[in-house]
């Protein structure tokens, strides 16, 4: 009798109970609002969200009733901060969400967090547009392996100097995984990031961060890191299209931080390629920079070093040397009766003839009146010192139209 008693208590009281009730508005004092959310911790003040009106919590309120389906929200600060610790590189932005129970503890903690999918824009040759795409979700720290409906969605507008965005306005229905996915398209872009900015509803400030812009780069390749300073010596410059080059690449410019090169201006040939010269000047390092006409396209950039041309002047004062004492030894042969003098000037004429000779033909000045045709070198210049030294500068009087078109052009590759 007793046990049919309780039994009908027992099914009396969940009868009573109803079967549509609705969770019951919540009571935070302050010292619990604290726990929740540090303001000395927060850019903005406390807000009320997710109902058709936004308040903003007093910070003289001593308690606040919050209702079941509003959420308390703040952004911590401007920028966001990379997170790798979870294994996987994405961006945490520093706006909070917070749903608490009825012990006033969190039952919802959400955190925006975005993802850079390919890392970047990329460049799509064939409608000439940079194109990429952000997974942006909202991540519980209370239950993070769970999809959680959110009841009102949480939504956020998104901005970006990129250009297009789409969807403009995003609005999240569930917690973590799937994020949804954000586009972004630009026809020109000239830098090497773009801004978006994400604002919830509370702060029309919002958090922005940066999203690589990956351009198309060009390729330049000099011949050599290291050549001999002062003008003795020249390397050949290479620069090439890359394969997602547009049609119309356009010119190249090239330019340096010492040097001058020639042509500064290039123009692709239809297997992308573009050459050029670069003379050193001095001694030092110079960055030779190649920069295309067309914005899609990064600039490329290399090193060269102008070293001390301990080489150059060796095989000059070898060759000359060399070449003088040969002149002198045909001068012997011939029995020509010269004085002491005169042969010590000649000496010294036909060695100044040779290092003269082999400076000039460094810099593509042939003043041996012979027909050459041999690539620089260190065996070349003793050569040609030799043959400056043995011959005079016979081609002296043609010298000086190559000497004006040299400092009016600039220099050749030799």
């Amino acid at each position: 009798m007793i046990s049919r008693v309780a039994c009908g208590i027992v099914l009396g009281l969940s009868f009573a109970r109803p079967a549509d009730a609705q969770p019951l508005p919540v009571t935070i004092d302050r010292s619990q609002l604290e726990r929740l959310i540090d303001r000395s911790k927060t850019r903005t003040a406390i807000s009320v969200v997710g109902g058709a009106q936004l308040d903003t919590v007093s910070t003289d309120a001593a308690r606040l009733q919050l209702e079941p389906d509003r959420y308390l929200a703040s952004v911590l600060d401007t920028v966001a901060l990379m997170d790798t610790t979870s294994g996987r590189r994405h961006l945490d932005l520093p706006i909070r969400y917070i749903r608490p129970d009825a012990d006033a503890r969190p039952s919802l903690s959400l955190s925006p967090a975005v993802e850079i999918e390919g890392g970047g824009l990329r460049f799509d040759p064939e409608d000439r547009q940079f194109r990429g795409r952000l997974l942006l979700g909202l991540e519980d720290s209370v239950q993070p392996a769970a999809r959680r409906r959110l009841d009102p969605p949480i939504r956020f507008q998104l901005t970006s100097d990129a250009g297009a965005v789409e969807p403009r306005d995003l609005v999240i229905t569930h917690t973590n995984i799937p994020f949804e996915v954000v586009g972004l398209e630009s026809v020109v872009l000239d830098g090497d990031s773009v801004t978006v900015r994400v604002r919830p509803e509370f702060d029309p400030d919002g958090v922005s961060f940066r999203v690589p812009v990956h351009r198309p780069r060009l390729g330049l390749v000099p011949s050599t890191d290291r050549i001999q300073g002062f003008g003795f010596e020249a390397a050949s410059l290479t620069v090439i299209a890359p394969d997602e080059a547009p049609a119309d690449a356009g010119t190249v410019v090239l330019s340096a931080t010492r040097g001058l090169p020639v042509p500064s201006t290039l123009v692709f040939s239809d297997d992308g390629v573009a050459s050029g010269v670069i003379r050193s000047r001095g001694m030092g390092v110079a960055t030779v920079t190649a920069a295309s006409a067309s914005a899609q396209l990064a600039p490329a950039a290399a090193e060269i070093e102008f070293v001390f041309p301990y080489w150059f002047m060796f095989a000059t004062l070898i060759g000359a040397a060399l070449g003088t004492v040969i002149a002198r030894t045909r001068a012997q042969r011939r029995s020509e009766p010269v004085s002491a003098r005169r042969t010590s000037a000649e000496a010294v004429s036909g060695f100044a003839a040779g290092v003269l000779a082999a400076a000039a033909y460094a810099v593509g000045i042939n003043l041996t009146g012979l027909a050459l045709d041999v690539h620089f070198g260190e065996a070349a210049v003793l050569v040609i010192a030799a043959l400056g030294a043995i011959y005079g500068l016979p081609g002296l009087g043609k010298a000086v139209p190559a000497v004006a078109r040299l400092g009016g052009e600039g220099a050749s590759d030799t």
